[in-house]
């Protein structure tokens, strides 16, 4: 998948995996990722897989986790990678 100007177009759904109860800058992990994504070109965020088509590029995130937007970014148009 490209954009219209022929660079990687970003995954547009992505599904958030886990739980935290840790508030970075007053926001939940949640709602720090879900604004993370939209800014990365997601445009559904999830809690759950059920729905999604089988062929859809889907980014998969653990909110237990910390990301800086840099990397959201860079994993949102890699379909296929992991970060372990």
């Amino acid at each position: 998948m490209t954009t219209k100007d022929g660079g990687p177009a970003a995954a547009r759904v992505a599904v958030l995996l886990g739980r935290s109860e840790v508030r970075i800058w007053g926001m939940s992990a949640q709602e720090r990722l879900t604004r993370q994504l939209g800014r990365a070109g997601a445009r559904d965020v999830r809690t759950a897989l059920d729905g999604i088509a089988p062929d859809a590029q889907v980014l998969l995130l653990r909110v237990d986790h910390a990301f800086e937007q840099r990397l959201v970014d860079a994993l949102a148009i890699r379909p296929g990678a992991a970060l372990v």
